[in-house]
């Protein structure tokens, strides 16, 4: 071929899927095939008279830039509108391509010349495949082996009901047209394209319904469980259906017999086997290789993307989709830390929102809506609506056979309607091979971001997971009788929170008439994998060996602060029952896992450690996302909240057994329900022996800013009741210490401050005296005294006082812990029936004291 400084066409035989590798024998078709000169590659630059549009890199840089920026920029407008992101994409896929601002021929020109097209399509192609690779490797192939009869029943209908449903109507569609209507070949195609409409449209994705919980932020909620095993299974019985029907179309079009079929088929079997039973083994040696809390070696990590180059070469190699291997290859990959997190990490948000673009800037182009004829619209829309109902109804059904709420259920039923890159990737595939023309292609692509727009609107209108939490009475410290079990849930996200945690739980002084169940929630970020889990461990009393935890000879990360607990466990036998969990979930939603279990377990206090903490390296460490979970559970919780700010010893290792001789602790007491919370909590730890409480009531000055108030008797009423509870208690406090009880122990002293500055004076007066200091949470309602701090907040999550205090916290090694009491959110206070029995309960404690 000579060279030429312009492009020159010429014709040559070329693959039906699109490459020309071996595909046993299968048909070549003529095509047309683009010559580009070598030196029309790179552009020298304007100054040497050089246009970069007529070169191939440039456009192609331009390409990127605009696919990136018009999926990003759809995505940012719609997420208020709780759009998920491959609406976003599709969109603006479809807004760059012929139908929007390809009608402009100039534009057109300039952004997708002829010569710019293979590379486009081929990188195009390679970001969608990493992009399933990834979402494979985030897959827990295990949730099959955990999913019910409930999803099963759900996975297999949503597979069967809507090619029942949509086949049918598919054959009576292109019946009438033949009846009514003079055909010609473009019809006759066009109706005849029908039933395979109904069987694309009936498949269902586990990675288009990951994508879509998660971006819902619903992975771990129980409807997002559900959907997600469901989809696994109907998912795979698609895939199964899929690869059998488009390896016989290719077969059928190249004039060859089922010797061909059978051999495409048995070597996508032999090189599955081969994955499973020599790629997995290896990818767990690599993990096995690295020691816990370490990073995976990067010569391993190179492995991986080496052993996607040569499955996706494989898959095209056997005459497959390039996409269905490394699918598979994501499966295979162990999801989770070290490898699969890594993995992650490394490439997702470059192929996500770079890559991934490219992929729907060619679909775009392929999308021609305009000029389609009313028929094609009514045909094709009715036979995917058809198949919606399908899988509508095969959701619906064996959800209110297992007794699902009706909600839940409608919720559910929409999720798994979802369409996403999968589909979209199916119905490309399903043109190159025939099935379908471009006229029900770019219908059926249109219609993936209305329905999946339409659900995720829908979805997020109607289904609340904090629905399953909803507390009817409160759950607080000060509602429960002193003689009574005291039910904490403990949230530990690093092992150097636990020493502290086990400080606050051991001075809460377990007895056997003040019993205690602390319940281990273990919390880990969800990354690298697609699927959240919720771990009940096994109590030892369960096993033969007694209550006493087992170390094995490698305790993994998770055992070693299980067995924390089980000590502290252990040595208070038969006042202390520990029970631990593990969760892994993305922060976004782990609320949801810590407030359900709160609710299960009917607890009264729930301890979160705060984001700020001391690292084993020794330095402060910080969690964005876990302070974004603070927020969510303070603002949700069925049960009062503290949030545990750890000083620790300057970053210093601490034993779990620190010394008991005088654990001091504090109490600052401005006033109000969080401040009431926090003092009756200390009344239970005042009973241990070893413990010194004292109790600072901060008093605001008669010549200092005015109380706020507000010109409704409510309001009124509703803050001298709450002053008179606050008097109440501290009255009762104060007698017991003139009483003599305990005195030794026992302590009360008044400050009487007039602004802000003078509290900070306070607490930095007392911050070296203690070991733990206990405040309430919300006090900016109450006076006009802190009006000048609350815009200097640092976090406001932890309230006026407890700021103060967090931010001398690691300077001053001093422990606080923050308290919210549970309130009943949206009732009067004529409706809440409040406990003003801590004056008795006061008296109960040193009662007991004393006969002792």
């Amino acid at each position: 071929m000579e060279s030429a400084t312009n492009y020159e066409y010429s014709n040559m035989r070329r693959a039906v899927n699109g490459s020309a590798v071996l595909t046993f024998g299968l048909q070549r078709t003529y095509g047309k095939v683009i010559c580009i000169a070598q030196n029309k590659l790179a552009c020298r630059g304007i100054f040497y008279g050089d246009s970069p549009f007529k070169f191939v890199v440039p456009v192609f840089l331009a390409q990127l830039a605009l696919g990136s920026f018009l999926t990003s920029a759809c995505y940012f407008f719609l997420r208020p509108m709780f759009q998920t992101a491959i609406v976003g994409q599709i969109l603006g896929g479809i807004i760059a391509g012929s139908s929007v601002l390809g009608q402009n021929e100039a534009y057109k020109e300039i952004i997708f010349p002829p010569k710019s097209m293979q590379l486009l399509e081929t990188l195009s192609l390679f970001g969608c495949m990493v992009f399933l690779f990834l979402v494979g490797v985030r897959m827990d192939v295990g949730i099959l082996k955990r999913s019910g009869s409930r999803e099963w029943t759900i996975g297999i209908l949503t597979y069967i009901l809507p090619q029942l449903l949509s086949f049918p109507v598919s054959f009576l569609l292109h019946n009438y047209a033949h009846e009514h209507t003079e055909v010609d070949d473009q019809t006759d195609i066009r109706y005849r394209d029908l039933p395979f409409v109904a069987s694309l449209t009936s498949m269902t994705s586990f990675h288009v319904i990951s994508c879509i919980l998660h971006d819902l932020k619903l992975l771990n909620s129980e409807l997002g469980r559900i959907a997600g095993s469901s989809s696994m299974i109907s998912g795979m019985l698609s895939w199964i259906n899929i690869i059998l029907v488009f390896s016989f179309r290719q077969t059928l079009k190249g004039g060859f017999g089922l010797v061909a079929y059978f051999k495409v088929l048995t070597s996508l079997v032999v090189i599955v086997i081969l994955m499973v039973f020599t790629i997995r083994p290896l990818l767990t040696w690599m993990i096995r290789q690295t020691p816990e809390g370490k990073p995976i070696k990067e010569s391993f990590i190179i492995v991986v993307f080496a052993l996607l180059l040569v499955c996706c070469f494989l898959s095209q190699f056997v005459g497959q989709s390039a996409f269905f291997v490394p699918m598979v290859l994501g499966l295979v990959v162990p999801d989770g830390p070290p490898l699969g997190s890594t993995v992650v990490d490394k490439i997702d948000c470059f192929v996500s929102y770079v890559m991934l673009p490219l992929y729907f800037l060619v679909m775009g182009e392929q999308v021609h809506v305009l000029g389609l004829k009313a028929s094609t619209w009514f045909a094709v829309l009715t036979v995917i609506l058809s198949a919606t109902l399908g899988k509508f109804m095969g959701t619906i059904l064996p959800c209110l056979y297992y007794q699902m709420p009706f909600r839940d259920s409608i919720s559910l039923a929409l999720l798994l309607c979802s369409l996403g890159v999968v589909d979209v990737q199916s119905y490309t595939r399903a043109q190159q091979l025939g099935f379908i023309n471009s006229q029900s292609f770019s219908i059926m692509c249109m219609t993936v971001p209305i329905i999946t727009g339409i659900i995720s609107f829908t979805v997020k209108a109607i289904y609340d997971p904090s629905r399953r939490y909803i507390c009817y009475r409160r759950r607080t410290i000060e509602d429960i009788k002193h003689h009574s079990e005291l039910r904490i849930l403990v949230c530990v996200n690093n092992k150097e929170s636990v020493p502290a945690i086990i400080n606050v739980l051991e001075a809460s002084n377990p007895t056997k008439e003040t019993p205690m169940s602390v319940y281990v929630l273990n919390l880990f970020d969800l990354v690298g994998r697609a699927s959240p889990l919720f771990v009940a461990h096994d109590h030892p009393q369960n096993k033969d060996n007694g209550s006493f935890p087992n170390f094995n000879s490698r305790p993994t990360y998770t055992q070693r602060i299980i067995n924390a607990f089980r000590i502290f466990e252990s040595n208070n036998q038969g006042t202390v029952y520990v029970q631990a969990y593990t969760c892994i979930a993305p922060y976004a939603t782990m609320h949801d896992d810590i407030c359900t279990l709160a609710a299960d377990k009917c607890t009264a206090l729930l301890i979160l450690p705060f984001h700020k903490f001391w690292s084993h390296e020794g330095d402060l460490a910080d969690s964005a996302g876990q302070r974004n979970m603070n927020k969510q559970v303070l603002a949700k919780s069925p049960c009062s909240v503290g949030i545990l700010v750890d000083g620790g010893a300057n970053g210093k290792p601490r034993s779990i057994h620190e010394s008991w001789a005088y654990y001091r602790i504090a109490v600052i007491f401005f006033g109000g329900a969080d401040d009431r919370e926090a003092l009756i909590y200390t009344f239970r730890m005042a009973d241990h022996p070893n413990v010194k409480l004292s109790v600072i009531r901060l008093v605001e000055a008669k010549n200092g800013p005015t109380t706020t108030t507000t010109t409704t008797v409510d309001f009124d009423d509703d803050y001298s009741f709450e002053r008179k509870l606050d008097a109440d208690l501290i009255n009762e406090f104060r007698t017991i210490t003139m009483m003599g009880v305990g005195c030794d122990r026992l302590s009360y002293t008044e400050e009487t401050v007039t602004d802000s500055s003078d509290i900070k004076n306070v607490i930095q007066s007392k911050n070296d005296c203690y070991d733990l200091i206990l405040t309430g949470r919300g006090h900016e309602n109450s006076s006009q005294i802190f009006k000048g701090h609350s815009e200097q907040r640092k976090f406001p999550e932890l309230g006026s006082i407890g700021d103060m205090l967090a931010s001398n916290a690691f300077k001053n090694m001093v422990s606080v812990l923050v308290v919210q009491q549970h309130t009943l959110t949206g009732q009067l206070n004529g409706d809440v029936s409040l406990n003003v029995e801590g004056p008795s309960l006061i008296l109960d404690i040193f009662s007991s004291n004393r006969r002792q």
